[in-house]
């Protein structure tokens, strides 16, 4: 049957949004979970026979299931997004048939002439073998708009096809070349999608080549006992080896054979082998195309290969590699992808050093702290600092007193006493005449630090003021007006503080809480608010420790301080792992400490049921225990909350109240109620590692022994291993390693939200030798050449302007 016009028009718009789903899913490191949502909606498509190939809503439906990664409970969701890749070429190529078929009925769309081509390209493209007008356009559309663009599409993998392997000894998972006789020829299925199978046979061992869409060989090529040699992905199909859709070793594919072969990822209207040909054909000119921009004396000391050398060798190992070297190639550490790597981190140091460079050049107002300023900060909160508060307000102190700008981090683990340090640099800037901005990035974490400063600040005489975006228009608009007057000494809230409306009368010291929640930009946007020229201060501060590779990477161009202490009295947190069935128990455990007169938190992932997701809600959890605990003992809190009734519930919690507070992640981070000696996490395999390292700091605050309870049903090995991970230590930086190891730097900070660049080659895990290398260099030529003026880095400055303009810079457009 053919398809009206209207229903290609629909199927086509349905495979173009899959596309773009997958495509982002694909390009933002998704996390690797499985849906059973989209696994499903893929079977439904797959398995979709006759005329129902053209579903658009299935299509659509599966595009949902892939888009939202909160439905995507348990492992491999890598597996879903691959599937779905190659469901969306056969689709395209099934409705590129079924065109056809429309094409031939209706008359009107045969007539009508197809737009040409649009996505510009650089005309030396065309140069390359087996590349065209409309070729070039296609690659363009992916981004390989040049040459050079080419040379740094590496291969995905590399097939190592150098030798033949018997069909008894081919083993399911590896990739081989093996050979046999033809014994048949079977051509099956649907007209729109016809399939084939070829059986090789080699004496007792058997072998099937099978094509699942209409791209595949004439069938009429083969016949019953000739020897036929493939190469592929050998799998295991009803207790069969198979490969599917392998490359068939003819008269024009021998050149296949007999060495390692680049693959690469599909560019879509471009076949695989055009691809390779292209791209084979710019890295033998590698050496005309590519200019090499960092200095030779850098490569040298670093033993670090030529530039041009190494696009090529990434993309044509020697054929005489060694099985064991060519694993370097395979999992990007070859000499050919060190170098590669090293560029990477080297121009984000650069361009790093370049801002803090231009940063110091504007001047900021010297503040001079009194020698005793930890101790004065810490009388005023009620205890007297630990060794580490004292050596950090130090450092704090000296950055302040120089005319340049400080640009400090502030690391400290969960209760290690943060605040008290913000509290004595505010105090020291507001002494000395300037205006202080106190950043936070919730609503709920910004009032507590008013509920807690202010009555400190007020008894020093000094205002502070409160913005943020739900407070009422009369409130926003005195606080506002106080903070351009310079009536107000500190102002305290969330990222409203950075909107033009707000203008300060002589900011001197800006400070981030918990950093790791902003994008770079709003950063900045905050220390732009100096007036006439000058710069404030800055202090960011997170309680989520970073390992230092990633740290090197996301703020090259702060200083760090580390809280590596906490205030004495503070008792370690038991953490205990339960399986749902034991709920009961762990309520048991609540109850126990309400009767002690303590308090507790129960953590949910969400906020409402959803029919998509199956975890525990915290409005579902706040009815089930209202009943258990009573209703006027039991509080909820989530960000959905009018800001009337959330502060109604946090202040009954504080003052005791409340005695369990079912809550979401609102709760994550600041939130300080010393009685509070129990969290309960529902679904807790649903958190990264940092969340539940945070959630947990919320109990133990005082000095009566705290417990942490996490729940969790999961087979995914992933979260097992966070979740003992966890409990296996109360280290945040312990914790920050393990989830760097685990998850890798894309998933714990999403590159929106910290600016962090998307690395193709470099990987901090693995390349942290690397990363300092190309620290110390970067450093090491801004001090020698501050604004890289000089002629022999003209190639540096170009080369920086392009990765940046590529979107390879260390400062993107985020979302905090």
């Amino acid at each position: 049957m053919t398809r009206s016009r209207a229903e290609l028009t629909g199927t086509a718009a349905a495979i173009r949004r899959l596309r773009a789903v997958l495509s982002t899913a694909l390009a933002g490191g998704d996390d690797p979970s499985e849906s059973p949502e989209a696994l499903a909606d893929l079977a439904n498509l797959r398995g979709a026979g006759g005329d129902d190939w053209a579903d658009a809503a299935k299509i659509e439906a599966f595009a949902a299931a892939v888009e939202d990664p909160g439905s995507v409970p348990g492992v491999n969701r890598k597996v879903v997004l691959a599937r779905g890749q190659r469901l969306l070429l056969a689709l395209a190529m099934a409705l590129e048939d079924a065109s056809g078929g429309a094409e031939r009925e209706d008359d009107r769309v045969a007539s009508e002439p197809r737009p040409a081509p649009v996505t510009p390209f650089d005309a030396g493209l065309l140069e390359l073998d087996g590349v065209g007008p409309k070729t070039a356009s296609r690659l363009a559309s992916r981004g390989l708009a040049s040459p050079l663009d080419l040379l740094y599409w590496l291969p995905r993998r590399y097939d190592d096809r150098r030798s033949v392997t018997p069909i008894r000894e081919l083993r399911p998972g590896a990739r081989a070349v093996t050979r046999g006789a033809v014994e048949r020829v079977r051509v099956f299925g649907p007209r729109w999608r016809r399939m084939m199978e070829i059986a090789l046979r080699d004496g007792e061992d058997a072998i099937s080549a099978t094509w699942f869409s209409n791209r595949r060989p004439r069938s009429d090529r083969f016949a019953p006992g000739d020897e036929l040699t493939i190469a592929g992905l050998v799998s295991l199909y009803k207790g069969k080896l198979q490969i599917a859709h392998p490359i068939v070793v003819t008269g024009e594919g021998r050149d296949r054979i007999g060495r390692v072969v680049p693959v690469y990822a599909e560019v879509p209207g471009v076949a695989g082998r055009v691809v390779e040909k292209a791209i084979g054909a710019a890295a033998r000119r590698a050496g005309e195309i590519v200019r090499d921009p960092v200095p030779v004396d850098l490569l040298a000391r670093r033993g670090l290969e030529p530039l041009a050398r190494s696009l090529s060798l990434a993309h044509a190992p020697p054929d005489d590699v060694e099985v064991e070297a060519l694993a370097a190639w395979l999992d990007g550490s070859s000499p050919a992808h060190r170098r590669l790597a090293y560029d990477e981190f080297f121009f984000v140091q650069l361009a790093l050093g370049l801002r803090r460079g231009q940063e110091l050049r504007t001047p900021a107002p010297p503040i001079l702290a009194p020698a005793d300023l930890a101790d004065d900060a810490g009388g005023l909160l009620g205890f007297a600092p630990t060794t580490a508060q004292r050596r950090v307000v130090a450092e704090i102190a000296a950055d302040l007193a120089r005319g340049e700008p400080m640009r400090r981090l502030l690391q400290g683990d969960v209760g290690s006493g943060k605040t008290m340090v913000a509290l004595a640099a505010a105090l020291a800037a507001a002494r000395a005449g300037c205006q202080v901005a106190l950043m936070a990035p919730t609503e709920i974490l910004a009032e507590q630090h008013m509920r807690n400063l202010e009555p400190v600040l007020r008894r020093l005489r000094l205002r502070a003021v409160l913005h943020i975006g739900e407070a009422r228009s009369s409130s926003r608009k005195k606080a506002l007006a106080a903070i351009e007057a310079g009536t107000a000494d500190v102002a305290i809230g969330t990222h409203a503080l950075i909107q033009e409306s707000v203008r300060f009368a002589r900011l001197g010291l800006a400070i981030v809480d918990e950093q790791h929640r902003f994008g770079v930009s709003q950063r900045l946007g905050l220390v732009g608010k100096g007036k006439d020229g000058t710069s404030p201060h800055l202090l960011v501060m997170t309680a989520t420790p970073i390992p230092r590779t990633l740290a090197l990477t996301l703020h090259g161009d702060l200083d760090f301080s580390v809280l590596d202490e906490l205030p004495p009295g503070r008792t370690p947190i038991a953490t205990a792992l339960w399986r749902a069935d034991e709920r009961e128990r762990v309520l048991d455990r609540v109850q126990a400490a309400i009767d002690r007169g303590e308090q507790a938190y129960v953590v949910c992932p969400i906020i409402e049921e959803s029919e998509r997701l199956e975890a525990r809600a915290a409005e579902g959890v706040f009815a089930a225990l209202s009943e258990r605990f009573g209703a006027a003992r039991t509080g909820l809190l989530h960000g959905r909350l009018p800001p009337e009734r959330r502060d109604a519930v946090m202040e009954a919690f504080v003052a005791g109240g409340v005695a369990v507070l079912v809550t979401t992640t609102v709760i994550e981070v600041g939130v300080d109620v010393a009685n509070a000696t129990m969290m309960v996490v529902e679904d807790a395999h649903r958190f990264g590692l940092a969340q539940l390292h945070q959630l947990r700091g919320r109990v133990g605050r005082g000095a009566r022994p705290s417990e942490c309870h996490l729940i969790a049903d999961t087979t995914s090995k992933e979260a097992a291993a966070r979740l003992e991970a966890i409990a296996g230590t109360l280290d945040g930086f312990a914790i920050a390693e393990a989830d760097l190891r685990l998850r890798g730097p894309g998933e714990i900070y999403g590159r929106r939200q910290s600016g962090l660049p998307g690395f193709r080659f470099g990987d901090l895990r693995r390349d942290a030798e690397l990363l300092a290398w190309a620290r110390d260099d970067a450093l090491g030529l801004l001090a020698a050449d501050p604004a890289l003026e000089r002629d022999g880095h003209r190639a540096l400055r170009e080369e920086l302007a392009r990765r940046i303009e590529a979107g390879d810079g260390p400062v993107g457009e985020e979302a905090g």
